[in-house]
Protein backbone atom coordinates (compact mmCIF):
# COMPACT_ATOMS: atom_id res chain seq x y z
CA UNK A 1 0.00 0.00 0.00
CA UNK A 2 2.62 2.20 0.24
CA UNK A 3 4.08 1.91 -2.96
CA UNK A 4 0.83 2.09 -4.34
CA UNK A 5 0.24 5.54 -2.72
CA UNK A 6 3.29 6.81 -4.43
CA UNK A 7 1.24 6.32 -8.02
CA UNK A 8 -0.78 9.49 -8.49
CA UNK A 9 -4.86 9.11 -9.40
CA UNK A 10 -4.94 10.89 -11.78
CA UNK A 11 -6.15 11.19 -15.49
CA UNK A 12 -3.20 10.92 -16.83
CA UNK A 13 -1.46 7.92 -18.45
CA UNK A 14 0.95 6.16 -16.25
CA UNK A 15 3.91 3.74 -17.05
CA UNK A 16 4.76 1.85 -13.96
CA UNK A 17 8.14 -0.34 -14.47
CA UNK A 18 8.65 -3.22 -11.91
CA UNK A 19 12.31 -5.31 -10.93
CA UNK A 20 10.03 -8.11 -11.56
CA UNK A 21 7.04 -9.89 -12.51
CA UNK A 22 4.82 -9.57 -9.19
CA UNK A 23 0.63 -9.90 -9.76
CA UNK A 24 -0.45 -9.33 -6.62
CA UNK A 25 1.78 -6.23 -6.57
CA UNK A 26 0.59 -4.72 -9.66
CA UNK A 27 -3.44 -5.89 -8.78
CA UNK A 28 -2.44 -3.78 -5.53
CA UNK A 29 -1.20 -0.71 -7.27
CA UNK A 30 -4.40 -0.63 -10.04
CA UNK A 31 -6.94 -1.29 -7.23
CA UNK A 32 -5.49 1.10 -4.81
CA UNK A 33 -3.67 3.75 -3.95
CA UNK A 34 -2.59 3.41 -0.44
CA UNK A 35 -5.82 2.78 1.77
CA UNK A 36 -8.54 4.32 -0.65
CA UNK A 37 -9.65 2.76 -3.83
CA UNK A 38 -8.27 4.12 -6.77
CA UNK A 39 -10.49 5.82 -9.14
CA UNK A 40 -8.78 5.73 -12.93
CA UNK A 41 -8.03 2.29 -13.50
CA UNK A 42 -7.91 1.97 -16.75
CA UNK A 43 -4.52 5.17 -17.02
CA UNK A 44 -2.01 2.16 -15.47
CA UNK A 45 0.33 -0.16 -17.55
CA UNK A 46 2.95 -2.47 -16.34
CA UNK A 47 6.51 -3.07 -17.78
CA UNK A 48 7.98 -5.83 -16.26
CA UNK A 49 12.14 -7.81 -16.84
CA UNK A 50 11.72 -10.96 -19.14
CA UNK A 51 13.01 -13.61 -16.50
CA UNK A 52 15.24 -15.84 -19.24
CA UNK A 53 17.07 -11.73 -20.16
CA UNK A 54 18.16 -11.66 -16.88
CA UNK A 55 21.45 -13.49 -17.06
CA UNK A 56 22.93 -11.19 -20.08
CA UNK A 57 21.80 -8.04 -18.50
CA UNK A 58 23.61 -9.37 -15.60
CA UNK A 59 27.08 -10.10 -17.66
CA UNK A 60 26.85 -6.64 -19.73
CA UNK A 61 26.62 -4.80 -16.08
CA UNK A 62 29.79 -6.60 -14.68
CA UNK A 63 31.38 -5.84 -18.24
CA UNK A 64 30.56 -2.41 -18.01
CA UNK A 65 31.21 -1.65 -14.63
CA UNK A 66 34.55 -3.43 -15.31
CA UNK A 67 35.54 -1.27 -17.65
CA UNK A 68 34.24 1.77 -15.86
CA UNK A 69 36.96 0.75 -13.40
CA UNK A 70 39.72 0.14 -15.71
CA UNK A 71 38.89 3.56 -17.22
CA UNK A 72 39.18 5.48 -14.05
CA UNK A 73 42.13 3.27 -12.45
CA UNK A 74 45.14 6.01 -12.53
CA UNK A 75 47.50 3.09 -11.09
CA UNK A 76 47.42 1.40 -14.04
CA UNK A 77 50.48 1.53 -16.75
CA UNK A 78 48.43 1.54 -20.01
CA UNK A 79 49.29 2.29 -23.27
CA UNK A 80 48.04 4.43 -25.69
CA UNK A 81 46.41 1.90 -27.52
CA UNK A 82 45.10 0.55 -24.60
CA UNK A 83 43.33 3.56 -23.52
CA UNK A 84 41.74 3.59 -26.95
CA UNK A 85 40.75 0.14 -26.62
CA UNK A 86 38.59 0.96 -23.15
CA UNK A 87 37.11 4.10 -24.18
CA UNK A 88 36.16 2.43 -27.58
CA UNK A 89 34.28 -0.72 -25.20
CA UNK A 90 32.58 1.54 -22.74
CA UNK A 91 31.26 3.66 -25.85
CA UNK A 92 30.36 0.22 -26.84
CA UNK A 93 28.83 -1.41 -23.94
CA UNK A 94 26.64 2.28 -23.27
CA UNK A 95 25.05 1.13 -26.47
CA UNK A 96 24.94 -2.75 -25.43
CA UNK A 97 23.55 -1.99 -21.71
CA UNK A 98 20.40 0.23 -23.86
CA UNK A 99 19.58 -2.38 -26.06
CA UNK A 100 19.91 -4.65 -22.98
CA UNK A 101 17.41 -3.00 -21.17
CA UNK A 102 15.16 -2.99 -23.77
CA UNK A 103 15.65 -6.77 -24.65
CA UNK A 104 14.73 -7.22 -20.44
CA UNK A 105 11.82 -4.75 -20.49
CA UNK A 106 9.69 -6.34 -22.91
CA UNK A 107 6.32 -7.32 -20.83
CA UNK A 108 3.69 -4.93 -20.97
CA UNK A 109 0.64 -5.72 -18.45
CA UNK A 110 -2.67 -3.93 -19.05
CA UNK A 111 -5.81 -3.63 -17.44
CA UNK A 112 -8.30 -5.77 -18.73
CA UNK A 113 -12.80 -6.03 -18.11
CA UNK A 114 -11.48 -9.78 -16.73
CA UNK A 115 -7.59 -9.41 -15.43
CA UNK A 116 -4.97 -8.53 -17.71
CA UNK A 117 -4.00 -8.26 -21.01
CA UNK A 118 -0.68 -8.94 -22.10
CA UNK A 119 1.50 -7.21 -24.71
CA UNK A 120 5.04 -8.60 -25.48
CA UNK A 121 7.20 -5.77 -27.69
CA UNK A 122 9.22 -8.43 -29.39
CA UNK A 123 12.95 -7.75 -29.82
CA UNK A 124 14.55 -4.52 -30.34
CA UNK A 125 15.67 -3.34 -34.13
CA UNK A 126 19.48 -3.18 -34.01
CA UNK A 127 20.47 0.07 -33.93
CA UNK A 128 17.17 1.56 -33.51
CA UNK A 129 16.82 1.36 -29.78
CA UNK A 130 13.91 3.91 -28.55
CA UNK A 131 13.48 4.97 -24.55
CA UNK A 132 11.74 2.49 -22.96
CA UNK A 133 8.63 5.16 -22.51
CA UNK A 134 8.73 5.88 -26.54
CA UNK A 135 8.53 1.84 -26.96
CA UNK A 136 5.32 1.45 -25.04
CA UNK A 137 3.90 4.62 -26.01
CA UNK A 138 4.24 3.75 -29.97
CA UNK A 139 3.41 0.03 -29.15
CA UNK A 140 0.19 0.87 -27.16
CA UNK A 141 -0.89 3.35 -30.05
CA UNK A 142 -0.01 0.65 -33.06
CA UNK A 143 -2.34 -1.50 -31.35
CA UNK A 144 -4.69 0.86 -30.81
CA UNK A 145 -4.70 0.49 -26.99
CA UNK A 146 -4.18 4.53 -26.41
CA UNK A 147 -6.02 6.91 -29.22
CA UNK A 148 -4.56 10.60 -30.14
CA UNK A 149 -8.18 10.71 -31.59
CA UNK A 150 -11.47 8.24 -30.87
CA UNK A 151 -12.99 7.64 -33.94
CA UNK A 152 -16.33 8.99 -34.75
CA UNK A 153 -17.33 6.22 -36.51
CA UNK A 154 -16.52 3.91 -33.31
CA UNK A 155 -18.24 6.30 -31.25
CA UNK A 156 -21.27 6.09 -32.93
CA UNK A 157 -21.03 2.10 -33.36
CA UNK A 158 -20.38 1.35 -29.67
CA UNK A 159 -22.25 4.07 -27.62
CA UNK A 160 -25.29 5.32 -29.70
CA UNK A 161 -26.05 2.03 -31.56
CA UNK A 162 -28.54 0.78 -29.11
CA UNK A 163 -29.53 3.86 -27.32
CA UNK A 164 -31.11 7.49 -28.68
CA UNK A 165 -28.32 9.77 -26.50
CA UNK A 166 -25.21 9.24 -24.33
CA UNK A 167 -23.65 11.48 -21.61
CA UNK A 168 -20.50 13.07 -23.00
CA UNK A 169 -19.29 13.56 -19.37
CA UNK A 170 -19.50 9.64 -18.59
CA UNK A 171 -17.91 8.69 -21.85
CA UNK A 172 -14.71 10.48 -20.70
CA UNK A 173 -15.02 9.20 -17.61
CA UNK A 174 -15.78 5.55 -18.34
CA UNK A 175 -12.35 5.41 -20.90
CA UNK A 176 -10.72 6.60 -17.69
CA UNK A 177 -12.09 4.59 -14.32
CA UNK A 178 -13.44 1.06 -16.47
CA UNK A 179 -10.63 -1.15 -17.62
CA UNK A 180 -10.61 -2.25 -20.91
CA UNK A 181 -12.38 0.64 -22.26
CA UNK A 182 -11.02 2.66 -24.86
CA UNK A 183 -8.06 5.08 -23.27
CA UNK A 184 -7.80 8.35 -25.35
CA UNK A 185 -4.05 10.19 -25.09
CA UNK A 186 -5.64 12.87 -22.99
CA UNK A 187 -9.39 14.75 -23.23
CA UNK A 188 -8.78 16.30 -26.65
CA UNK A 189 -8.79 12.64 -28.00
CA UNK A 190 -12.63 12.80 -27.37
CA UNK A 191 -13.01 16.41 -28.07
CA UNK A 192 -11.36 15.89 -31.69
CA UNK A 193 -13.28 12.75 -32.53
CA UNK A 194 -16.94 14.31 -31.00
CA UNK A 195 -16.84 17.43 -33.13
CA UNK A 196 -15.67 15.57 -36.12
CA UNK A 197 -18.51 13.09 -35.61
CA UNK A 198 -20.51 16.08 -35.49
CA UNK A 199 -19.79 17.90 -38.44
CA UNK A 200 -19.97 14.77 -40.70
CA UNK A 201 -23.79 14.13 -38.85
CA UNK A 202 -22.76 10.85 -37.38
CA UNK A 203 -23.87 12.19 -34.64
CA UNK A 204 -25.39 15.12 -32.88
CA UNK A 205 -24.47 17.12 -29.74
CA UNK A 206 -26.90 18.66 -27.25
CA UNK A 207 -27.95 18.89 -24.06
CA UNK A 208 -30.77 16.68 -21.64
CA UNK A 209 -33.59 18.80 -20.78
CA UNK A 210 -36.52 17.32 -18.51
CA UNK A 211 -35.34 14.13 -19.70
CA UNK A 212 -35.67 14.38 -23.49
CA UNK A 213 -32.25 14.93 -25.89
CA UNK A 214 -32.55 18.70 -27.55
CA UNK A 215 -30.09 18.80 -30.32
CA UNK A 216 -27.94 22.38 -30.36
CA UNK A 217 -25.23 20.96 -33.19
CA UNK A 218 -25.32 18.88 -36.17
CA UNK A 219 -23.64 18.79 -39.14
CA UNK A 220 -21.65 22.16 -37.58
CA UNK A 221 -18.49 23.26 -35.41
CA UNK A 222 -19.66 22.10 -32.21
CA UNK A 223 -18.39 23.86 -28.14
CA UNK A 224 -17.77 20.51 -26.11
CA UNK A 225 -17.78 21.01 -22.60
CA UNK A 226 -18.02 17.56 -21.01
CA UNK A 227 -20.51 19.11 -18.45
CA UNK A 228 -23.04 16.64 -16.67
CA UNK A 229 -26.03 17.51 -19.25
CA UNK A 230 -24.34 17.53 -22.04
CA UNK A 231 -25.03 14.58 -24.73
CA UNK A 232 -24.18 12.85 -27.72
CA UNK A 233 -27.70 12.02 -29.61
CA UNK A 234 -28.46 10.20 -32.64
CA UNK A 235 -28.03 11.66 -35.73
CA UNK A 236 -31.65 10.37 -36.50
CA UNK A 237 -32.90 12.15 -33.40
CA UNK A 238 -31.35 15.27 -34.28
CA UNK A 239 -32.59 15.35 -37.89
CA UNK A 240 -36.34 14.98 -36.75
CA UNK A 241 -35.45 18.14 -34.46
CA UNK A 242 -34.59 20.00 -37.41
CA UNK A 243 -36.75 18.59 -39.74
CA UNK A 244 -39.46 20.42 -37.02
CA UNK A 245 -37.55 23.85 -36.92
CA UNK A 246 -37.33 23.88 -40.86
CA UNK A 247 -39.12 27.03 -41.89
CA UNK A 248 -39.87 27.87 -38.17
CA UNK A 249 -38.34 31.29 -36.34
CA UNK A 250 -40.65 31.71 -32.93
CA UNK A 251 -40.35 35.06 -31.30
CA UNK A 252 -41.68 36.50 -28.44
CA UNK A 253 -41.83 40.28 -29.87
CA UNK A 254 -42.08 43.17 -27.66
CA UNK A 255 -43.24 45.10 -30.59
CA UNK A 256 -43.32 44.35 -33.96
CA UNK A 257 -42.54 47.35 -36.59
CA UNK A 258 -45.13 48.51 -38.81
CA UNK A 259 -44.76 50.78 -41.78
CA UNK A 260 -40.82 51.03 -40.79
CA UNK A 261 -38.07 50.57 -43.19
CA UNK A 262 -35.99 47.72 -43.28
CA UNK A 263 -33.49 47.74 -40.38
CA UNK A 264 -35.19 50.33 -38.08
CA UNK A 265 -35.35 48.92 -34.70
CA UNK A 266 -36.72 49.91 -31.03
CA UNK A 267 -35.20 48.96 -27.68
CA UNK A 268 -36.09 46.11 -26.08
CA UNK A 269 -34.10 45.45 -22.77
CA UNK A 270 -35.26 41.21 -22.05
CA UNK A 271 -33.44 38.23 -23.52
CA UNK A 272 -34.84 36.79 -26.44
CA UNK A 273 -37.48 39.53 -27.31
CA UNK A 274 -37.54 40.86 -31.25
CA UNK A 275 -37.19 43.75 -31.72
CA UNK A 276 -37.85 44.44 -35.14
CA UNK A 277 -39.06 41.31 -37.76
CA UNK A 278 -39.03 42.56 -41.17
CA UNK A 279 -41.77 42.23 -42.84
CA UNK A 280 -41.79 38.76 -45.07
CA UNK A 281 -41.95 39.09 -48.26
CA UNK A 282 -43.24 35.23 -49.08
CA UNK A 283 -45.68 33.98 -46.69
CA UNK A 284 -43.45 32.25 -43.46
CA UNK A 285 -40.53 33.20 -45.04
CA UNK A 286 -37.79 35.68 -43.14
CA UNK A 287 -35.08 37.43 -45.16
CA UNK A 288 -33.48 39.70 -42.51
CA UNK A 289 -33.88 39.65 -38.69
CA UNK A 290 -33.29 41.66 -35.76
CA UNK A 291 -32.46 41.60 -31.92
CA UNK A 292 -31.47 43.54 -29.21
CA UNK A 293 -31.23 41.52 -25.81
CA UNK A 294 -29.54 40.87 -22.74
CA UNK A 295 -27.86 37.79 -22.38
CA UNK A 296 -28.31 35.94 -18.53
CA UNK A 297 -25.20 34.82 -16.76
CA UNK A 298 -23.96 31.28 -17.70
CA UNK A 299 -26.50 30.99 -21.10
CA UNK A 300 -23.80 32.29 -23.71
CA UNK A 301 -23.18 28.29 -25.08
CA UNK A 302 -26.99 27.89 -25.16
CA UNK A 303 -26.98 31.00 -27.69
CA UNK A 304 -24.08 29.62 -29.96
CA UNK A 305 -26.86 26.84 -31.06
CA UNK A 306 -28.98 29.70 -32.27
CA UNK A 307 -26.30 31.60 -33.73
CA UNK A 308 -24.98 28.24 -35.23
CA UNK A 309 -28.31 28.03 -36.65
CA UNK A 310 -29.33 31.57 -38.30
CA UNK A 311 -25.85 31.57 -39.74
CA UNK A 312 -26.76 28.06 -41.58
CA UNK A 313 -29.61 30.08 -42.87
CA UNK A 314 -28.02 33.40 -43.54
CA UNK A 315 -24.75 34.74 -45.56
CA UNK A 316 -24.44 37.42 -43.12
CA UNK A 317 -24.33 37.53 -39.48
CA UNK A 318 -23.83 40.95 -37.69
CA UNK A 319 -23.05 41.28 -33.82
CA UNK A 320 -22.20 43.96 -31.51
CA UNK A 321 -21.52 42.88 -27.74
CA UNK A 322 -22.38 45.47 -25.17
CA UNK A 323 -20.70 44.34 -21.73
CA UNK A 324 -21.10 46.00 -18.30
CA UNK A 325 -21.11 45.56 -14.64
CA UNK A 326 -18.03 44.13 -14.36
CA UNK A 327 -13.92 44.87 -14.89
CA UNK A 328 -11.54 43.24 -16.80
CA UNK A 329 -7.88 44.57 -17.26
CA UNK A 330 -5.98 45.96 -20.63
CA UNK A 331 -3.66 42.90 -20.51
CA UNK A 332 -6.21 40.55 -20.46
CA UNK A 333 -8.42 42.72 -23.22
CA UNK A 334 -5.27 42.28 -25.52
CA UNK A 335 -4.65 38.86 -24.67
CA UNK A 336 -8.26 37.42 -24.53
CA UNK A 337 -10.95 39.38 -26.63
CA UNK A 338 -8.77 40.77 -29.42
CA UNK A 339 -6.11 37.63 -29.64
CA UNK A 340 -9.23 35.52 -29.70
CA UNK A 341 -11.22 37.73 -32.64
CA UNK A 342 -7.88 37.80 -34.73
CA UNK A 343 -7.01 34.38 -34.46
CA UNK A 344 -11.29 34.08 -35.87
CA UNK A 345 -10.19 35.96 -38.55
CA UNK A 346 -12.27 39.01 -37.20
CA UNK A 347 -11.48 42.78 -37.31
CA UNK A 348 -12.47 44.83 -34.07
Amino acid sequence: REQSSDIPDTPDLKLIILSEPNEVLMRSMLEEKGSTPRVHRNTIFFLVPQPSEHAAFTNLIRKHIAFQGFSGDQTLKLTAEQHKEIKDGLKRLDGDLAEGVRRLYRQLYLPARTGWKEIDLGLPTVGDVKPLDQEVYDRLRMDSEILEKVAPLVIKEKYLKDREWVSTSQLYQASLKTPGEARAVNQSGWEIGIAEGVRKGLFGLGELKDDQPICRYYKEEPSISFTDNEILIKAEVCEAQRAEQEGQVTFTPAQTATGQPVGETVAAPAFGRSVFVSAPPTAGKYQQLRFNFIVPKGKVSSLMGVLNFLQSRFNRLELSVNVGDGQLTEQEYEDKVKEAFRQMGIEI
